[in-house]
């Protein structure tokens, strides 16, 4: 079967030992529970077909807290450089 006949839905049906051989092939990560099975294959099928996956919530938050430490961390100067830049450019 190609990466491009799976579904998310179809891979839920698999054994655990044929979920494990497909990500073995790959050099995939085999332990976990059978649904971290499920979604690494979904992963990996989607990125062998180029299909962009979209971060999830969880995701999105950490890389927004990570955003929003660098700025705190950012010396006052160049933050009020940048916003004043921002306010000219509106």
């Amino acid at each position: 079967m190609s990466s491009e006949e799976l579904s998310y839905a179809e891979l839920q049906t698999w054994r655990i030992d044929a979920l494990k051989d497909y990500c073995r092939k790959r050099n995939v990560k085999v332990s976990g529970t059978k649904a971290e099975l499920v979604a690494r294959v979904f992963a990996r099928a989607a990125s062998e077909m180029r299909i962009p996956i979209e971060p999830t919530a969880e995701e999105r938050m950490a890389q927004t807290e990570g955003e929003r430490t660098k700025l705190l961390k950012m010396p006052a100067e160049l933050f009020c450089r940048i916003l004043c830049s921002r306010q000219r450019d509106e």
